[in-house]
This record gives C-alpha cells, structure tokens and sequence, in this order.
C-alpha cells in the first residue's frame, strides 16, 4: 500500500476535527452529573430564579470570619472578658424579603454558627448557644411532657424554662436578605446583612453586608 504525502495530511486532518468535535461534545464541567464540589456553578445555578448558591457560600464565609475578626474588639465584650466573664452570641430572626425560600438563608445561617462554633478563639470569650425556645422543645421531648395548655386553668405552673442569660450579656445575631429585580425574573440585585446586637441596649456593635447582581 502506497502512502501519500496527501493521505498522511488527510489523516490528520481527520483526526483534528475528530478531536475538536469531541471537545465540543463536552458539557461544562459540573454537569456531567454525579457528586461535585458545592461551590461549582451548573446549569441549573444560572437558570434558578433563586439566589445563587456559591455567592450564599461566599457571603456566609464573609460574614464568620468578619465577625470572629472584629467582634473581639468591641470595648463592651472586651470589659466583660476582662472581668472573667464570657459573654453569650445567640442567633435571632431572619428578615426574608426575597423570592428565595426562607429555608436557603436559615441553612446559611447555620453554616455561619457553625463556623463560629468551631472558632476556638472566638469560643474563648463567647458562649455560643442554641436558641431557648429550641432548647424548651428539647426540654419537653426528652422528659416526655408537653407544653401546656394556656386556656386550661386546671393545670399546674409550667415547668421552669430553659435558662435564659443576662440581657446585658447577650449578642444576638440577625439576618436581612433584600432583593431588587429588574425585567421580571431577567435580573436581580441582592443585598445582604447580617448584625450582631447587644440585647440591652440594642446598639448594634457588628455589621457585614454583601452585594450582588444575578443575571439569567
């Protein structure tokens, strides 16, 4: 068989466009399907009416480490740590005004409590604590009671709750999550807080926000 300067350049030619039609054939990489890192967009991300989860991831990370950063520098908790007390960080509302489920921003919330539960040198100075009213429905579920019923004047006293702290020693972390859109469900314009707030005298002493815009 006889080869040709012309058949080796055909052959290669072929095997170019061969090469080029595969690579073409790919999805993007995180739609292949199967198990991904979280932070990779999909498909699915871009087309979501919802807020973008890798930005939520971002800002979560924003908010924990900003907050562990400077929070400690506050003269308040400062004084109080000095005088051998460690004051109590406890999570409180969330404002939803967005069309993202409330419970996307309550697992960001979390993710943020988890951060600082893990922060050694924050838990130093802080008692980082569940919510009482999430700890009064522990209290009732493991001794077997139920919460009592109010209009039954038959019933004793309720049982003592769950311990509450010192106003004067507590922060309360909140979240606000807005949203401005533009061409109908086209584009949105985030806007993101989270505050810590000392409980007595409502001065709020943290504050982090985050912004951005999501085009689909």
């Amino acid at each position: 068989m006889r080869i040709t300067t012309s058949s080796i350049l055909s052959a290669a030619l072929a095997g170019t466009l061969g090469l080029m039609s595969g690579c073409q054939s790919q999805p993007p990489m995180g739609d292949t399907g199967g198990v991904i890192d979280a932070r990779e967009r999909t498909r699915l991300d871009a087309r979501s009416p919802e807020a973008d989860v890798t930005t939520l991831l971002a800002f979560s990370d924003k908010v924990a480490q900003g907050l562990a950063d400077r929070i400690l520098t506050e003269p308040r908790i400062a004084e109080a740590n000095a005088s051998g007390k460690r004051v109590v960080l406890e999570f409180g509302g969330l404002n939803n005004r967005t069309t993202t489920p409330r419970s996307d921003f309550e697992a960001i919330q979390r993710r943020v409590f988890i951060g600082l539960v893990n922060n050694n040198q924050l838990r130093q100075r802080f008692l980082v604590v569940e919510s009482g009213s999430t700890m009064d429905a522990e209290a009732d579920r493991l001794s077997g009671s139920r919460s009592p019923d109010l209009l039954d004047e038959s019933r004793g006293t309720a049982r003592t709750p769950t311990r509450r702290y010192d106003p004067e020693f507590v922060y309360v972390i909140r979240g606000n999550f807005d949203e401005i859109k533009r061409g109908g469900n086209i584009q949105s314009n985030y806007i993101f807080d989270m505050t810590v707030t000392h409980l007595a005298s409502r001065e709020i002493v943290f504050a982090e926000q985050f912004e951005f815009k999501q085009l689909r």
